[in-house]
C-alpha cells in the first residue's frame, strides 16, 4: 500500500518537475528525469551527507521570526530500510544559530527518512528532538520537518527543509 502511494506521489512529482525545468529543443534529451522509487538502491552511495544551510526560524523561542545558519551531519543507517523501494534512513545532528531579539542556538537530533523519487529529486521527512539555548535558559523542543534535493551531481544537491522551528535552505555534500 505505501509502494503504491509513493508511486504515484513519484510519478505525480516527475511529471511537475518536468513540465517545470526541463530543457527545450535539443538539450531535452540530455536532461531526463527518472522515477526511480520503485528501484531500491537507485541512487548515489553514500554514507555520511553535510549539509551547511541558512535558516528563518519561527518557533516560539523566535518571536517575530529571527535569521541564521546552521550545519547538519547525517550518518546512513539502512540503505534500504524498505527493501521495495528507493529509500533510507540517516541519523543526523548538528548547530543551529538564530540571531533575532536575543541570540538562541539549538542541537537538533533527527532521524531523517529519505525517498529518493525521481534521478535528480529526492525528498525526506524529519522527526526529532533539539535542545535550545538562549537567553539565559536551556529547553527542550520538537523538530518536524519535510524536505527536498535537487541532486546537481552524485555528491552535490540543493536541500530545502520545511517545519518547525525553522525553514533552511543550503547545500548537500554526500561522502
Amino acid at each position: 500500500m505505501i509502494g503504491r502511494h509513493l508511486r504515484i506521489l513519484g510519478a505525480s512529482a516527475g511529471v511537475a518537475l518536468a513540465a517545470g525545468v526541463a530543457p527545450s529543443g535539443a538539450r531535452a534529451a540530455e536532461h531526463t528525469v527518472e522515477t526511480v522509487i520503485e528501484n531500491p538502491k537507485d541512487h548515489p552511495p553514500y554514507k555520511m551527507e553535510i549539509e551547511p544551510h541558512g535558516l528563518i526560524g519561527f518557533g516560539r523561542y523566535h518571536r517575530g521570526g529571527s535569521i541564521g545558519a546552521g550545519l547538519r551531519i547525517n550518518f546512513v543507517l539502512a540503505d534500504p530500510l524498505i527493501k521495495t523501494i528507493n529509500n533510507n534512513l540517516a541519523i543526523g545532528t548538528g548547530a543551529d544559530a538564530f540571531i533575532g531579539n536575543n541570540l538562541t542556538a539549538m542541537v537538533p537530533v533527527v532521524a531523517q527518512w529519505n525517498l529518493f523519487l525521481l534521478s535528480q529529486f529526492s525528498m525526506y521527512i524529519e522527526p526529532g528532538i533539539g535542545i535550545g539555548f538562549g537567553g539565559g535558559g536551556i529547553w527542550p523542543d520538537l523538530i518536524l520537518a519535510v524536505g527536498g534535493r535537487w541532486h546537481f551531481s552524485e555528491k552535490l544537491a540543493l536541500s530545502i527543509r520545511i517545519g518547525y522551528p525553522a525553514l533552511g535552505i543550503g547545500a548537500s555534500f554526500f561522502f
